[in-house]
């Protein structure tokens, strides 16, 4: 007859505690939110998986953020053209015409930026493959 052994469970809310982390809070606070001692936090942290899954919860934060800043920035667009109308006073119309140009300016550098990186991360990825 075997014994089997017993599998050792984690205790408290992994997931929650990796949320936590990545929004932000402190380990003591993210233990107090997982029900683990801050201790287990510290101790999960040297964990590379762990570590791994706060970065891509992250990452989440940021990709959900941007799409909401897109969703908005249609809107914001709008508002700035509707300024832009002739029966808006001049200096309304010039600071309206202003940020346009200026973000415009701005989401263009960004886009170049990351089309650039982009290259690059494939350049590297290939010659990574092709183990030079």
């Amino acid at each position: 007859m075997t014994t089997a052994t017993p599998t050792r469970r984690p205790k408290g809310d992994i997931p929650k505690m990796v949320a936590e982390l990545a929004r932000g809070a402190t380990q003591k606070e993210a233990a107090a939110a997982a029900g683990i001692s801050d201790r287990g936090v510290r101790r999960r942290l040297d964990d590379p998986e762990i570590q791994a899954q706060i970065v891509e919860a992250r990452a989440e934060i940021r990709r959900r953020t941007m799409a909401a800043i897109a969703d908005a920035s249609l809107e914001a667009v709008q508002t700035l053209r509707d300024l832009q109308g002739v029966e808006q006073a001049p200096q309304i119309r010039f600071q309206a015409a202003k940020v346009l140009l200026h973000t415009g300016v701005k989401n263009i550098e960004a886009m170049e930026r990351d089309e650039e990186i982009d290259v690059l991360r494939a350049r590297i990825r290939a010659e990574l493959e092709s183990g030079e």
